[in-house]
């Protein structure tokens, strides 16, 4: 929560991803999407499937397609939690050839 009497800044929206295969490129946006859900205190348990509405809102393209039908399907039994989410939004588009790599070069 802000201080009474403060405005709430205004936070730039990150790009959106719309799946490339990229594991620098996916975790830059990732780090973006975090920051803006913390920015305006879209955290925490409570929130959980907030942020997953609003990571809905951050993706394009093959990305969306693949939550439409993964995650937000209406034949699914049940929601995934955000966490789960992202890590199978990963495991869907960055192949590991590309994480291996990517680890090799912060290596």
């Amino acid at each position: 929560p802000i201080p009474e009497g403060m405005k709430h800044p205004k936070i730039e929206v990150p790009a959106k991803y719309g799946g490339a295969n990229s594991h620098q490129l996916f975790y830059t946006w990732l780090d973006g999407v975090l920051d803006w859900m913390r920015a305006y205190n879209i955290c925490g348990p409570d929130a959980d499937q907030h942020r997953l509405i609003y990571l809905r809102q951050h993706l394009k393209g093959d990305a969306d397609d693949w939550y439409a039908q993964e995650i937000d399907h209406p034949d699914n039994l049940e929601t995934p939690s955000f966490e789960p989410a992202v890590c199978k939004l990963h495991d869907r588009f960055v192949h590991l050839s590309m994480a291996a790599k990517a680890t090799e070069e912060f290596a």
